[in-house]
Order: C-alpha cells, then structure tokens, then sequence
C-alpha cells in the first residue's frame, strides 16, 4: 500500500462505487480538505494524478463540500469527471473537462449518483431542487433524470407519480420523503434504474426501488440491504444488516448478491474471523463457499485507515477507504471503488 498524496490535511475518495480511476487505467482523481473541522468554508480541492505513479498532480477545481463522501469525483471518461459542489446551501454536480478546465454541463441542483454508466449520468431531482435550474428548464418536476454525456441532453425517466406508485403496489406506506429519491444508480447497460426510499413502515433501513427503463416493471426491496450497488445488469451486492430493536446487529451483518425483488442468489461475504491483537488482524474473504486470507493488516496501516487516509493497495483490491460502523467501534467496511472486478468488498475486524 501506499499513499497517494502526502498531505498535511485529509484526503478523499468518494462514494462506493465510483470511478476515482480513468476508463484507461492512467489517471486517478481524489480530494483534498485541509480543515475538516470548518462546517463553515468545507473548502475542498480536486486533485488527478497519474495513476500508476502518482506523480505530475494538480488541482483541477475547488469546491464547498461535507466530509462524508466529499465531492464524490469521478471520471465519465477519460477526459471528463462529475463531483459535487455545495452552492448557498444547496448540492449540485458538474461535468469538467480536466484537460481544459471547462465545466461542460452544470452547476446542476440535484442530488448527484455514483458513476456515469454507459454514457449516461442519472441523478434526482426533489422539491428544493425545483426553482433552482434555470438554465435547465427541463427539470421542471420531481423524479429520476439521466444526462447524455455526449449530446447533453436530459430526460426524466421517472417521475413523483411514477415512484409513489411503485411503492405504494410493492405494500410499503409512503411518507413526506418518500419522492425524495438518492443513490440513483443505472445497472451497466443503463437500461435499469434503482434508487434509496424513505418509507414510513421501514424506519431504519428505508427501500431499495428498481425501474426497468425498457419494461417499465418495477420492484421495492422493504428494509433494504445497504450500500447497495449493482453487480451485473441484473443484480445487486449489498450488505444485510439486522436490526434488534436497540441496535443494528453487526455481527450478522453480510454481504449478498439481490436480484430486483429481493431475493438472495448468494453469499459474496461474511465474518469468518476474529483477530485478538491489531497484529494478528486480517482481511478476510468470503465468496460463496470458496475462503481465503486476503492479507494481514499491521498496527500502523490499521491507524492510518482508522484515520480514512485513502490508500492504493496493489493486487486486486486497488483502492479503499473504511468508514466507521455506527454500532460498532471497532469494525470497518472496506469498500473497493473498482466495483465490478472480482470480488468487491472486504471486512476488516479487530
């Protein structure tokens, strides 16, 4: 493993699932945040560098963002990327060239996905977000949209209606946020949409709602694996948690394979062991019924992930950031942002 920048700051991957590195393997392109105690400015730099090397780095835009997930960077193609940018209080994305330093498409107000997909980036617009696109008249009512990011053009493929209904026949109750959909994400052929629900009869862990783009069929998983992606073009890895009344039971938690309606295909990770000393931790995977010690992590490398310094690691899992579990303190995710090489996600526990 090694950094990939030295800096006296924090730096920053963005949301699983992304592509911090280009389509042809040479770029890479991360964050940069200096204070991540200033809630006022979350002043926060776009770095790309080379990918193999790491050197010839340069900012490439500055942003106002949280810490969570930061301005979510990442690339389209080779050329371009789309991140998130915080503007008088409101989130909205843009498409850069990082050769040119153009800004082809956006600021667009809206609720910003994880990747573009087959040349398509979908993303969601809510109330806030309605008198906020001028430039983007279009946008002109609540749903899920997806940007051409060759002719620009956008179109609603869903819209207020078209969700309500859908969890209305799937027997969950809707309430005030149900049509403020997040986390849209297009399969890889961009021909199935699925989203995050807020539902009234599933506090904790929401919905997972799909739309077939081509059929119009539709689906909603109630009390939703988490950190949903997809996995091919008609499933999805998530983790499944459960929850005990007081608390999400971690120890229960694993990483299965969904198809739209919620059905387990299978098990792609679990718990399979424990480490008792920092030195003696392990990354462990799971696949099916196939198991294998992956790598042992020593003291220092476990701080420095605890810390959420990003790291590029050699081999198959390339890059990964932790992010704490709320229930336990010493638990992490590992989450490879190359999500559909091999096996995708890792559990480290100590």
């Amino acid at each position: 493993m090694e950094k990939v920048c030295e800096y006296e700051g924090s730096s920053l991957w963005g949301m699983n699932g992304g592509q911090p590195e280009s389509p042809d393997g040479t770029l890479l392109v991360y964050a940069k945040k200096p204070n991540l105690e200033d809630k006022e400015k979350q002043i926060t730099e776009i770095w790309i560098c080379d990918r193999n090397t790491l050197a010839n780095a340069r900012c490439v835009f500055t942003v106002s963002c949280g810490n969570h997930n930061g301005p979510s960077a990442t690339f389209t193609d080779n050329d371009h990327i789309v991140f998130r940018d915080i503007i008088n209080g409101f989130s909205a994305f843009r498409v850069l060239n990082i050769h040119t330093g153009e800004v082809v498409y956006g600021p667009i107000f809206g609720k910003e996905s994880h990747c573009a997909e087959n040349g398509q980036y979908p993303f969601s617009i809510s109330e806030e977000f309605l008198d906020k696109n001028p430039d983007y008249p279009e946008l002109n009512t609540c749903g899920i949209y997806l940007l051409d990011l060759t002719t620009g053009k956008i179109r609603r493929v869903a819209d207020k209606k078209t969700v309500y209904d859908m969890v209305v026949k799937s027997g969950c109750t809707p309430n005030d946020h149900t049509t403020s959909m997040s986390h849209v994400q297009l399969n890889p052929s961009a021909t199935k949409v699925m989203m995050r629900l807020s539902v009234a009869n599933c506090p904790v862990f929401g919905a997972l709602g799909c739309i077939d783009l081509e059929t119009g069929k539709t689906h909603v998983i109630p009390d939703k694996p988490v950190h949903q992606l997809w996995f091919d073009d008609d499933t999805y890895m998530a983790t499944r948690q459960y929850y005990d009344g007081s608390k999400i039971e971690m120890e229960t938690s694993r990483i299965q394979r969904f198809k739209p309606n919620g059905e387990c295909i299978e098990i792609i990770l679990m718990v399979l062991q424990t480490a008792t000393t920092l030195s003696e931790t392990a990354l462990i995977l799971a696949t099916q019924q196939t198991f294998s010690c992956i790598a042992a992590a020593r003291p220092l490398l476990l701080l420095h992930l605890v810390d959420k310094t990003s790291k590029t690691v050699l081999g198959s899992f390339r890059f990964i950031q932790t992010q704490p579990s709320h229930a336990m303190e010493n638990e992490f995710t590992l989450t490879t942002q190359l999500a559909r090489t091999a096996q995708k996600l890792v559990l480290l526990k100590s």
